[in-house]
């Protein structure tokens, strides 16, 4: 079995919480096999959240029923079970759906919009304008022209 199925994510640290201090907090609900504060790769500072991995499901839940909502460095903190995140490749994919999907949808009788979209704000730029439009063009009649 995969490890990512007795993962939790612990959100809502104290930037002092440190990989031991978060190790000592979670170690008490059985064998862990990681646990780690997440850092900016730039700064090292922690990002206010991190995981841990067990060894197996049933200290996984209990960890989650015990430790959700309580302090910890100061902090309530939110344990749940860690959801798996899409590759790098698909959330790339993704973004360039998005924008070429935009780019099909924008150009109606021969009138362009151009909607300005900058790295990683690509899918909130184009939700955000999609969301925000008020009028439905019909589109032009392709045979006739």
């Amino acid at each position: 079995m995969s490890e990512v199925e007795y993962c939790c994510f612990i959100g809502g640290l104290s930037w002092s919480t440190t990989d031991r201090g978060l190790r000592d907090a979670f170690e008490k609900f059985g064998d862990l096999t990681d646990a780690r504060v997440v850092k900016d790769k730039f700064s090292g500072r922690s990002r206010g959240f991190g995981f841990v991995t067990y060894s197996d499901q049933k200290a996984m839940e209990e960890a989650i029923e015990a430790m959700n909502g309580m302090d910890l460095d100061g902090r309530a903190i939110m344990v749940d079970k860690a959801q798996p995140q899409a590759s790098g490749r698909d959330r790339d994919m993704e973004m360039v759906t998005t924008v070429l999907i935009a780019m099909e949808i924008t150009t109606v009788d021969g009138l362009e919009i151009q909607v300005a979209v900058a790295g990683l704000e690509m899918t909130d730029t184009v939700a955000t304008a999609l969301a925000h439009t008020t009028d439905l063009v019909e589109a032009p009649d392709l045979d006739r022209i």
